[in-house]
């Protein structure tokens, strides 16, 4: 009697808290500290909360936003702990396109509003090599030969008015961002590595067979 053979590759998942699945050999690819102040010479009483975006290098318009369906609760200062993926952000994919693709990008955070539009507050950024801290080697200028399977943002916000009052007459609203955001992933397996994965587990079949 003849046995079917069955070519097979296990990979062990998990749900996180968040209900993202994650595999088992999902690592810290990267991270991106966040640390600075900005104002304007106005009161502001709405919600601003931080987003991560692309940048265009000759218009510096933005391409693509993630974490802008976060609302911030409770009172300043706001400590915020957000994932983002494909599970839960229709522009994952396109911004970890543009940090995979091998080129140099503009990653820059900004503030976002409730209404669906950019906060008052100036952003800050620059290309992916000078404010990416790798944990991992790397094939290009940003993270080529990897997956991103999520993005963490880690931050404290807080918005304060008058704030530094640089005027001096009591109108002005401080926004300040202080914490990291991590990017974890997984190396993209060269073809023979496939291959010697799919053969592992046919032979495992096999003997069990």
């Amino acid at each position: 009697m003849k046995r079917n053979s069955i070519m097979a590759v296990v990979v062990l998942v998990t749900l996180t808290s968040d209900g993202l699945v994650g595999r088992a050999d999902q690592v810290l690819l990267a991270t991106r500290a966040v640390r600075g102040t900005s104002g304007a010479s106005q009161i502001i009483d709405t919600p601003q909360w931080p987003v991560l975006y692309y940048r265009d290098d000759t218009d510096f318009l933005d391409r693509t936003i993630i974490f802008e369906d976060f609302v911030l609760e409770g009172d300043y200062p706001v400590t915020i702990h957000n994932t983002v993926s494909s599970v839960n952000d229709p522009d994952f994919d396109r911004f970890a396109d543009f940090l995979t693709d091998g080129i140099s990008q503009l990653m820059w955070t900004g503030a976002w509003t409730a209404n669906n539009r950019w906060g008052f507050a100036g952003g800050s950024g620059g290309p992916e090599p000078l404010i990416l801290d790798a944990r991992v080697p790397l094939f290009g200028p940003d993270l080529i030969g990897y997956e991103i399977d999520y993005i963490v943002q880690n931050l404290t916000v807080n918005l304060e008015s008058p704030g530094r009052d640089f005027n001096d007459n009591g109108v002005w609203t401080d926004f300040h961002v202080d914490g990291v955001y991590e990017f974890w992933g997984s190396p993209i397996p060269e073809p023979a590595t496939l291959l010697l994965l799919a053969l592992g587990s046919v032979a495992l079949l096999r003997r069990r067979a």
